[in-house]
């Protein structure tokens, strides 16, 4: 497994992915999500708004640090996980005595309530993505983005680890990665077409970067705050009203399929679903008799 994502990885972190990928054998890509969120939280603790050291991180800095993920924009699911892996950390650090306490014990972990489902029209897919400017290597970059995060479903943390090698445009499949391993998942000649001009555009940065596929200029990975950023702002750009978010893509996705009669379990695989009621309540947006029609035209923005 490459670390290079999390450069800024600290030995306590690694010894505890050591532990998890042993002890709890854990998946990589599992351990490659981990090792982002508590190296962001130890880069917390140890800057200027932190205690300095874990031995002196409290509850408060657990709070504060959950609020500052808030600011980030971090979903209540995310937000939920995310608190969950920095308190698995803490705790298996006091269990190593590597820490005189548990801030964890006394902290309340925020709760996952499931966000709105909103489901997003053909017209405002279409100007989503017409809104990056094609004139700039921005707005390649962006659109292939947008095209490429609807079209198979890309969670906004799945953006940043997305490397050059899990998309084949010969075949137009995204290899996805999970705890059950990989799985392939398809998407549209649209989408195709604006990676296909992304990579002409990107040649240069992409043969020198990390090998990741969305990349900033300098060649490095973007972040989960940029692509959030990323989607509100086109969401903006194209007159389309309330904030538009990654999750609203992965909704507008699932909902066309299953209106086009998808098979349920087959909407399930391709946008991996974690929970049953993920899948449900996107069952419950889907208006009766299906739009065939409707979904036949869309199969021009996937």
């Amino acid at each position: 497994m490459s670390l290079t994502i999390i450069d800024v990885i600290r030995p306590e972190v690694e010894d505890y992915l050591d532990f998890l990928r042993t002890g709890k054998n854990i998946s990589d890509s599992t351990a490659v999500s981990y090792g982002r969120t508590l190296a962001d939280f130890y880069d917390y603790v140890m800057g200027p708004e932190g205690p300095g050291s874990l031995e002196e991180t409290a509850p408060l800095t657990l709070l504060a640090y959950e609020e500052r993920l808030r600011r980030n924009q971090y979903a209540s699911v995310s937000l939920a996980g995310a608190m969950g892996t920095v308190c698995g950390f803490l705790r298996w650090l006091y269990e190593e005595d590597r820490i005189p306490a548990d801030p964890a014990a006394s902290y309340e972990r925020p709760k996952a309530s499931p966000a709105p489902v909103r489901v997003l029209t053909l017209e405002e897919l279409s100007r989503l993505f017409a809104a990056p400017d094609p004139r700039k290597w921005i707005g390649i970059r962006d659109r292939a983005m947008l095209e490429l995060m609807y079209a198979a479903g890309l969670r906004a943390g799945e953006i940043p680890d997305l490397r050059i090698s899990q998309v084949d445009l010969q075949i137009s499949c995204v290899i996805r990665l999970s705890d059950e391993g990989e799985r392939l998942v398809p998407f549209g000649e649209r989408a195709r077409k604006a990676l296909l001009n992304y990579r002409k555009a990107s040649r240069k940065i992409l043969q020198d970067g990390q090998g990741f596929l969305f990349v900033s200029r300098g060649g490095s990975s973007l972040t989960r705050q940029s692509v959030w950023k990323t989607v509100r702002k086109y969401g903006r750009l194209a007159g389309i009203e309330g904030p538009v978010s990654p999750g609203d893509l992965r909704s507008s996705l699932a909902v066309h399929l299953l209106e086009n009669g998808a098979d349920p379990d087959s909407v399930r695989e391709i946008l991996d679903c974690r929970t049953p009621e993920a899948l449900a309540r996107y069952r419950s947006l889907v208006r009766p008799g299906g739009l065939r029609e409707v979904y036949a035209r869309a199969q021009t923005l996937t």
